[in-house]
């Protein structure tokens, strides 16, 4: 009995420890490298995002050739824009780099956009160079609509007994003469048939069919974009990628992230030739699924990976002409004049910029995107390379008439996008939560919208972005923008920047809008206390907040009227620049104001606001009390009228103690209160604003 015993746990204990061995022999560990937007960046540069006058050395390919030599690994993958953006790629037409990728043995590149800024044929061109495929799927010949020859769709890898299929995609806003860039979510989705053999009509693919799909992709990486596709709506719209390695907007991803909805790993990272990204897979080969992984970036830094020696003679034989000829010193900066990277705020060259554009042509106003400045101007000697990493596309300055209303289009859809635009000759107000604009001004004066400005911009948003396109009296120069650069340089160093003047100011809020419209009404003071009260449950619920930000929130909602009524009102208000926006965009508003209080020469308080509100279009209606007529109609003395309320496409309402004013949230103990679709308190109110309506004397009448 004893030795049956011995036996049964030697047995179990076999077929346990087998089980195990049989799941460790199932399981391979794979390790993918990649880069992106490496810009043409094969040589090193000081990391000028680092603080202090030495700036260390960073990036390069003789960094990235040492990196590498150090590490295992199963795939090197880059996700395009590989050659525009220094001399050594943009003279060579991309050759110097593509020499330096396959000294390196890359496995596959995405094609980006820039790879199309010398057109078709250099692309095509490069591509017979490459000893790896050039991939996308989605770039079509305009005249025959079949998919360019030079790239393929997709390619399967072996590794280790898995198949990795990897297919390319580049971003739909590409521009080349003779080519279409197709959506990309349909060719995602077609693309996936094929490589997980679901093709009725091409049964050889079944017998190729991949275990772990790859999306190699130029999109970008964005959650809340809602315009154009990037890598992560991509991922919660198409199932079954798995991996998604990305460029185009050179935003570093550590960790990955991983999409909610099919739990797509995402990898990018800052791009520049500075980065060398690497994701660890630990791969069930049984069942041909992704059960871990671990991402990394690393940062190629020259004293950590100094130069390898084969990679730098490489390197020095396709750059040496070019070096010589943008190594000369035109000038000299008193400070580094740097621009915002970001591409969100305004910077000091961008100010520097569009200040130069604008002399240069002598237009209204002048708009340059910020993701067009790739460079900062160094403190010190400035070379001809140095202006060339600033300005490396060779855009041309083009004049151009807009209106008033198409200008402010441009603005306000430049908000939305991935970096603002930078400007000369105007300054404006935007809410960054809601990529929304607020304010125009034109030497202190707000945007007519009737009036037709001069403008000048570069090339490039002058001839493929709207409203752009339907510029009047359009004008190329033929002046590149980097040559009125080093012009300018040469003739007036040492060069400083203007510096930060307020040309773009950001809505800067304490608090997000609390009012929903499922609430019954919300009290508001300014000890931030709010108090939300939902009739249905009874609930009272104490939240943040401020007085402001729950009207501006009413009057983002309004679509057709706002009538408001107020004893205090201050255009130095975000409510103020909130009802200009919503007057731009087709709502019909009232105010009915009181000028009976004076400051102490004797004039109406709300002077400043009536000057203002004079040279807006449209226009927007006001009218101010008229003591005699309201004691005619209620039979009482009425000198000074101190309500303040408000009443919003008929359906929002709010009432309080507070002023449209600034101090109503700073100084003052103050309260707002807000109502929706209480039908009869709306109605009184209504009534009262009509009275008051009705016995005004008007200060501004529509036309």
């Amino acid at each position: 009995m004893y030795k049956k015993k011995i036996l049964t746990l030697l047995l179990v204990g076999l077929l346990i420890g087998g089980y195990f061995f049989y799941q460790g022999l199932s399981k391979e560990r794979v390790t993918i490298l990649y880069t992106n937007d490496l810009q043409g960046r094969i040589l090193p540069y000081g990391a000028r995002w680092v603080e202090g006058e030495e700036k260390p050395l960073v990036g390069g390919s003789t960094a990235l050739a040492t990196c590498l030599k150090g590490m295992r690994y199963d795939l090197l993958l880059d996700a395009g824009d590989f050659f525009q953006g220094t001399p050594e790629g943009d003279f060579t037409g991309g050759e110097a780099v593509i020499k330096v990728m396959n000294e390196l043995a890359y496995d596959a590149l995405t094609i980006g956009n820039h790879e199309y800024d010398q057109g078709n044929e250099n692309v095509k061109r490069l591509a017979k160079m490459a000893h790896f495929p050039f991939l996308s799927a989605n770039i079509t010949d305009e005249r025959t609509g079949e998919r360019v020859k030079y790239a393929k769709p997709y390619i399967i890898k072996e590794i280790k007994g898995i198949r990795f299929g990897i297919f390319g995609i580049t971003t739909s806003t590409s521009i080349c003469e003779g080519l279409r860039f197709e959506p990309v979510i349909p060719t995602a989705k077609e693309c996936l048939k094929e490589l997980e053999g679901k093709v009725a009509y091409a049964p050889e693919l079944q017998r190729r069919s991949a275990d772990i799909i790859i999306a190699l992709t130029h999109l970008g990486f964005d959650e809340e974009e809602e315009e154009e596709i990037t890598d992560y709506q991509l991922a919660e719209s198409v199932s079954g990628i798995d991996i998604i390695f990305g460029g185009h907007y050179e935003r570093e991803l550590h960790p990955p992230a991983i999409s909610p909805k099919y739990k797509t790993i995402i990898c990018q990272t800052k791009g520049l030739g500075a980065y060398l990204g690497r994701l660890d897979l630990v791969i069930d080969k049984r069942r041909k699924k992704i059960l871990r992984h671990k991402g990394e970036i690393i940062t190629l830094w020259q004293a950590e990976y100094p130069p390898n020696e084969r990679m730098a003679s490489l390197v020095e034989g396709v750059t040496s002409k070019v070096r010589g000829e943008m190594g000369e010193v035109i000038g000299e900066a008193r400070e580094e004049i740097r621009r915002d990277p970001e591409g969100l705020r305004e910077s000091n060259l961008g100010n520097w910029q569009t200040d130069l554009m604008r002399d240069f042509a002598g237009t209204n106003i002048a708009f340059q995107n910020s993701f067009g400045i790739r460079d900062d101007i160094p403190k010190g000697e400035i070379t001809k390379k140095d202006i060339y990493q600033v300005s490396p596309f060779g855009n041309t300055l083009v004049t151009m008439e807009l209106s008033g209303r198409e200008i402010w289009q441009i603005l306000e859809e430049s908000m939305g996008r991935a970096g603002i635009l930078q400007v000369s000759g105007l300054n404006l107000v935007y809410d960054p939560e809601e990529k929304r604009l607020l304010e125009v001004k034109i030497k202190g004066e707000p945007l007519d919208f009737e009036r037709t400005y001069s403008l000048v911009t570069n090339s490039y948003l002058a001839y493929n972005e709207e409203p752009f396109k339907r510029g009047r009296n359009v004008k190329d120069t033929r002046k590149r923008l980097r040559d009125l650069e080093e012009e300018y340089i040469r003739e007036n160093s040492p060069i400083v920047g203007p510096g930060i003047q307020g040309r773009i100011q950001i809505l800067k809020r304490e608090s997000r809008a609390f009012f929903s419209p499922e609430r019954g009404y919300a009290e508001v003071n300014r000890n931030k206390k709010v108090l939300v009260w939902n009739p249905v449950k009874g609930e009272e619920v104490v939240k943040p907040g401020d007085l402001s930000w729950p009207l501006i929130d009413l009057i983002r909602r309004s679509e057709k009227s706002i009538d408001i009524v107020s004893y205090i009102f201050s255009a130095n208000t975000w409510e103020y620049r909130e009802l200009l926006a919503a007057n731009q965009r087709g709502v019909k508003i009232r105010l009915f104001l009181d000028t009976s209080i004076k400051d102490d020469e004797g004039n109406p308080i709300i002077n400043p606001l009536i000057e203002e509100l004079k040279n807006i279009k449209p226009t927007i209606e006001t009218k101010v009390l008229d003591p005699e007529k309201i004691e005619k109609e209620i039979g009482i003395t009425f000198r000074t009228m101190h309500e303040k309320f408000g009443i919003l496409d008929g359906k929002y309402l709010f009432n309080g103690s507070a002023n449209i004013e600034s101090k109503a949230n700073t100084l003052y103990t103050e309260d707002r209160f807000f109502f929706k679709n209480n039908p009869s308190l709306i109605r009184a109110f209504q009534g009262e604003f009509d009275l008051l309506w009705r016995n005004g004397k008007w200060l501004i009448k529509k036309q």
